[in-house]
Formats: C-alpha cells, structure tokens, sequence
C-alpha cells in the first residue's frame, strides 16, 4: 500500500453546489470519490492529478475522443466509474449520472451500494 493512503478521506466533497464530474475508483483496494476541480475538469485529468499525487505512473490510452487518457485500469488501481454529480451541500445530496464521453464508463452502482456507509450522512441518488 502506499504510504499515507490509509489516511487519505473516502471523498472529498466539491466546495461549492453544483455539477461536476467524478471517478470511482480504488487503489490497493481502498475505494475513492473523486470530483473535478481547478486542476482537472475533465474526467481524464482528475484521475491522472489523483494518481500523481499518489505517485502512480499509468499506463495511457487514447480515449474515445481521440485525446491520451491514463488507462482506467493499472497495477495498483482500477476505475469502477465515472460521471456527472449534482451536488447540494446544504441537503447532503449527491444525484449521479451521465458518463465519460473518453471512455465511455457509466457511475457504478455496484460501487455505490458497496461503499455508501462510507458518508451514511449523505443521501445518495443514483
């Protein structure tokens, strides 16, 4: 496991309500939500910011828009989702849909049901 990925959060929730695009993945087998934000808007560029900063190298594919994407499977990591979030903070609401116009990956059920007591204070639609 990498070091200090035991204390890294199951999500961090975007600042702001909103629409925003997100990936479900694991790493070594811990599950994570994770958002867009300044440094990735795009769902390709959230998940190669958030395996930078766990000093994973992926692989790359190119994406069904003809971009290079990291690969949405590696050694020590593998997405079960990806999507568009409605998010209302003051609800604690999160609606889920869409998909990855680069890879075509729809948000996971499957992941949601497995891990939704992760953040049992949030109501999640999906």
């Amino acid at each position: 496991m990498i070091q200090g990925l035991e204390e890294l959060p199951f999500v961090i929730w975007p600042k702001f309500n909103g629409d925003y695009k997100f990936i479900q993945l694991e790493v070594d087998s811990k599950p994570f939500l994770r958002f867009e934000h300044d440094c990735a808007r795009i769902h390709a560029s959230i998940l190669r910011h958030f395996l930078h900063e766990l000093s994973i190298s992926p692989s790359s594919i190119t994406g069904l828009c003809g971009i290079s994407c990291p690969a949405p499977e590696g050694e020590r990591y593998r997405v079960f989702g990806m999507g568009k979030a409605e998010i209302k903070l003051e609800y604690k609401r999160a609606f889920f849909s869409g998909a990855s116009r680069d890879y075509g990956i729809r948000p996971s059920k499957e992941f949601f049901d497995r891990y939704k007591l992760l953040i049992p204070d949030w109501n999640l639609v999906y």
